[in-house]
């Protein structure tokens, strides 16, 4: 005997889970990538404040998992990767020490972010 059974609610409830999940991941994304840029600006070396001010995200790619974030002086990449020089505040490497610290506490609320936004009805 075979029971007739209608996937069309099913379906239905995966495509609005699917929503809620891409719309967690995407925000936790952004969030993650403020907390890293955050703690990149703190890391900073600071001379005239120019180079912490001049932080930037773009999330506009944020829907297919991508955002781009760094400091956009003309001169970040060079303090960045001078290691040789000494800075009265701040580091060289500033955002790769950021993200290598932050990224343990980024990956944890992001996987918990989806799970609490990701999954509710």
């Amino acid at each position: 005997m075979a029971d007739d059974f209608d996937m069309t609610e099913f379906i239905e409830r995966l495509r609005v889970l699917d929503a809620h999940v891409a719309g967690a991941a995407r925000r936790g994304l952004i969030d993650a990538a403020e907390q890293v840029l955050g703690a990149s600006q703190e890391r900073c070396p600071v001379k005239t404040g120019r180079l912490t001010g001049s932080a930037t995200l773009d999330d506009a790619r944020a829907d297919a998992g991508q955002v781009t974030f760094g400091h956009n002086t003309d001169y970040a990449a060079a303090v960045h990767e001078r290691r040789d020089v000494h800075h009265a505040q701040g580091e060289a490497g500033f955002l790769a020490g950021a993200l290598a610290t932050e990224l343990p506490r980024v990956n944890r609320a992001l996987g918990e972010r989806i799970e609490r936004e990701g999954l509710r009805d």
